[in-house]
């Protein structure tokens, strides 16, 4: 009885590996839309993310490291933005780009590794709390069908990726509440990757840590150990992010810089407004929410305490997210960190990612899986994954059209007329064309000259977007090189972005220390004379930048070598 008792379980490493397979072969089927109708999803910061991605791709291409400017996207402008903005993330992505024939391919293939790491996080997060399998996966495939996930694949907001990471950053928050310890390394590294992704993202990621740390603080024998241990893993957070704060001091500290976009409606966009389609994505969101909160009612004198810190955080951010009147009244006090967040829906993301948690818990507590609960949960999944599947068929449809095929908003400027021309670009294997024939002027980090009142979108689409017609431009070693031809003496705007430590070197010399007359975005006017001219443009600080991006490379392998050999211990 015992060998038939036992050929009939399954084996301990199908047991292990059929989660992670089908969160897998699930994220393949978010796939099939795209591949059957052969289309794209161009949207609001589609074209500034694939300048980004597109710059560090030939970086790596050319064996030409620019650290901070923009040498090949961005209209090659010199313009800086990917050493402010997750400069580890931005070469990951650039892989991505050098591994895929066309801009179609790349979007497939992100797209698919979102959904893998968004469900394996979720997993992996939910384990952790000693959630069963079985409502482990349910969870963590219906987290990949809500829109803090799919904002990347309908928007391509880069907020996704921070929500594809939040839920494994947020292990530690499981040692605070039942075990009141702090794992250092652990807790450095989870914020440092968290940082070097999406910088909002980890100011979400510490606010969460917050309260559970709290109590872990207040409720524990060894507060000098806990404190300890923060200090070890702050510590180690500045290691595994060295770069991007020399980013910041260097840049920040000698540049007034275009803050990426304000809203001045912050009221507009929680999900009781305009945004309410993060909360009715998926349609059973809302209901599992309401069950959630009826049986956290029900068993409240038996709730633990995970649970409840779990459902107060969560709370917390379903505040920020939903409360109209609060952003009414901060939004134009001219706050700089709540400029920063932009817009309250980004809330909903660690919103999202406890609410899941929470359920897990209620679920393992008060269900036991039976064969009703696993009927119940194929039904919420099958119709959230046909939502979503539905969602994505009706966005790519938009492509089919010939007007309203690139869903990108203002300040778009489209330099072909030809649509099929212009969808043809996506799929070429030059992945330049389609940023040439579809370029918007998004001026975030620009250098801000003077306190101007002019439009800093108006002025980039006039002074860089529009103004390369006349002016070739290439990439000699650290060099960005212009050459135009005039037949007149004067004054041109040439379309290139000068920050404080951009040298210029102009018709063979050196005018970086000159009075050079600029912009009120750091565009160069200069003195053309007649016949050939040429501008070269360098940044400073490469083997500076070098040695930093280095340092910080090495300090995660270090770390991550550290708990590779620790993993059988505790004492991460």
């Amino acid at each position: 009885m015992e060998k038939i008792r036992n050929t009939n379980q399954k084996p301990l490493w199908l047991k292990k590996s059929l989660p992670p397979l089908t969160i897998l072969i699930v994220a393949g089927i978010f796939l099939i839309p795209q591949l059957l109708q052969q289309a794209m999803i161009i949207s609001s910061d589609s074209i500034f993310h694939f300048n980004r991605f597109y710059d560090t791709a030939m970086q790596m291409k050319n064996g030409n490291f620019q650290y901070f400017i923009s040498m090949y996207g961005f209209q090659e402008s010199g313009r800086i933005v990917n050493a402010l903005y997750g400069p580890f993330m931005a070469y990951f992505q650039g892989i991505l780009v050098l591994l895929s024939p066309s801009w179609f391919f790349y979007q497939l293939l992100s797209n698919y590794l979102l959904y893998c790491v968004a469900g394996l996080s979720m997993f992996i997060f939910l384990k952790k709390a000693r959630i069963k399998n079985s409502y482990s996966l349910l969870l963590s495939l219906f987290y990949i069908t809500t829109y803090s996930i799919q904002y990347w694949t309908l928007r391509q907001g880069f907020s996704s990726w921070g929500a594809a990471l939040f839920p494994l950053c947020l292990l530690p928050i499981i040692d605070f509440a039942e075990k009141k310890e702090i794992y250092p390394v652990k807790l450095g590294i989870l914020v440092a990757l968290m940082f070097q992704t999406h910088i909002l993202s980890s100011l979400f990621l510490v606010l969460v840590y917050l309260p559970f740390f709290l109590y872990a603080f207040f409720t524990t024998n060894q507060k000098v150990v806990l404190l300890r241990n923060l200090f070890i893993s702050v510590s180690l957070f500045f290691l595994l992010t060295l770069n991007v704060t020399y980013s910041f001091i260097q840049v920040y500290g000698k540049n007034m810089l275009v803050e990426p976009f304000i809203n001045h409606t912050m009221d507009r966009s929680t999900i009781f407004e305009n945004s309410s389609y993060w909360l009715w994505t998926p349609t059973l969101f809302v209901p599992l929410l309401l069950f959630f909160l009826f049986e956290v009612i029900r068993s409240w004198k038996q709730t633990t305490a995970l649970l409840k810190l779990t459902l107060f955080t969560a709370a917390f951010f379903f505040f920020l997210c939903a409360n109209t009147i609060l952003w009414k009244l901060v939004q134009t006090k001219g706050m700089q960190l709540i400029e920063l967040i932009q817009f309250p829906f980004r809330f909903f993301i660690p919103f999202t990612v406890l609410f899941l948690l929470g359920l897990g818990l209620i679920l393992q507590k008060n269900f036991p899986v039976t064969r009703y609960t696993k009927v119940a949960g194929g039904f919420i999944l099958l119709f959230s994954i046909g939502q979503t599947l539905q969602t994505t068929n009706v966005d790519l449809n938009k492509w089919q059209s010939k007007d309203s095929y690139i869903q990108t908003g203002k300040h778009t400027i489209f330099f072909s007329s030809d649509s099929a021309e212009i969808k043809a670009s996506f799929f070429d294997n030059d992945l330049s064309k389609a940023l040439h024939y579809v370029e918007k002027a998004t001026p975030d980090y620009l250098p801000w000259t003077n306190k101007s009142t002019e439009n800093k979108y108006n002025a980039y689409t006039k002074q860089i977007v529009k103004n390369q017609k006349n002016f070739k431009k290439y990439v000699k070693g650290d060099e960005l090189i212009v050459e135009w031809s005039s037949d007149t003496v004067s004054p041109v705007t040439v379309p290139v972005i000068k920050y404080a430590d951009t040298n210029i070197e102009f018709n063979k010399r050196d005018i970086t220390k000159s009075n050079v007359r600029l912009t009120t975005i750091g565009v160069p006017v200069l003195q053309q004379k007649i016949g050939r001219n040429q501008l070269i443009l360098r940044y400073p600080h490469q083997q500076a930048s070098l040695v930093i991006v280095g340092l910080t490379i090495v300090c995660w392998l270090f770390a991550i070598s550290f708990v590779l050999i620790r993993k059988r211990y505790k004492t991460i």
